[in-house]
Formats: C-alpha cells, sequence, structure tokens
C-alpha cells in the first residue's frame, strides 16, 4: 500500500511540475513573436521529465499544455479555440513528439502500460 501511495505521489509532484513550465513558458512567449517555439521546447521538457517520473508524465502533461497554451499563449486568448491553423499543428506535433519520445526514450519500468 505504501508503493502505491508513494508512486501516486511521485506522478503527482511530475504533473504539477510540467504544468508549471506550461504555464510559464506560456506566459514568457506570450509576448513574442517566437510563440510557436514554447510548444517545442515543452515537448524537449516533458522527454526530460520522463526520463525522472516515466513517460506517462508527457502524456498527462501535454494533455494539459494543450490546455494551457491556448488559454494563454494563442489567440484567441482565455479560451480553448486556436484561431490559426499553425498554432493548432503545432500544438498537435507537441503532442506527438512528446509522447512518442518518452514512450521510446524512457518505456515504463514496471513492464505494464505505463498507467
Amino acid at each position: 500500500m505504501n508503493t502505491k501511495i508513494s508512486v501516486t505521489l511521485h506522478s503527482t509532484l511530475g504533473i504539477a511540475i510540467s504544468a508549471l513550465c506550461a504555464v510559464t513558458l506560456a506566459l514568457v512567449f506570450a509576448r513574442t513573436e517566437w510563440k510557436f517555439v514554447a510548444p517545442f521546447l515543452f515537448a524537449a521538457i516533458l522527454v526530460l521529465l520522463a526520463s525522472r517520473f516515466g513517460p506517462i508524465i508527457s502524456v498527462v502533461g501535454s494533455v494539459l499544455a494543450s490546455i494551457i497554451f491556448p488559454l494563454l499563449l494563442f489567440s484567441p486568448l482565455h479560451s480553448l479555440r486556436v484561431a490559426n491553423d499553425t498554432e493548432r499543428a503545432t500544438l498537435a506535433w507537441m503532442i506527438l513528439l512528446s509522447v512518442s519520445a518518452s514512450y521510446l526514450l524512457f518505456p515504463s519500468r514496471s513492464g505494464g502500460t505505463g498507467l
């Protein structure tokens, strides 16, 4: 029972760190012309977090970022709708890159699905 709580807390910490990184990147890049760089940089951060917390963090982190970035970074602001096709594609690439790289580089150690 203790190990299950430990694993849950460990995963929760990774998810919290990934959400904090997504908010920070969104706020930093919101006033620049380089908005499209933030999701790719975040994908790299998720892969690094996956090395420490496991590949499931990249799945949950990319889902959280796909909510955070439209709200804080892409227009229209404060909406989940992303008007620009390029920005939408950037979010899709972020999810694809982070999840696939995390599972390829750091497969689940438990032998299960990684959940």
